[in-house]
């Protein structure tokens, strides 16, 4: 990935004022890494999101959420639907 690719995503963002954008590809050939390029703009990114909402689930004991957030996050293949 170099910084034109990076720069393109960002002015796509921008211009068409989608709020974020992400470039995602596998690296080194390794089917369970990935690699994610991400342009927040005026949002926070939904890593940060879908973590503290994660902690406020788990904290009010709102196993079917915590669970199901695991459950999405796994592999494809290691699914079970």
């Amino acid at each position: 990935m170099n910084n034109e690719t990076i720069n393109k995503l960002y002015k796509l963002v921008k211009n068409s004022k989608a709020g974020e954008g992400h470039i995602i590809s596998e690296i080194y050939n390794d089917k369970e890494a990935t690699c994610v390029i991400s342009i927040y703009d005026g949002v926070r990114p939904s890593n940060i999101v879908l973590d503290e909402f994660y902690d406020w689930a788990e904290k009010q004991g709102k196993t079917e959420i915590t669970e199901k957030i695991e459950e999405l996050s796994k592999l494809e293949g290691e699914q079970n639907d």
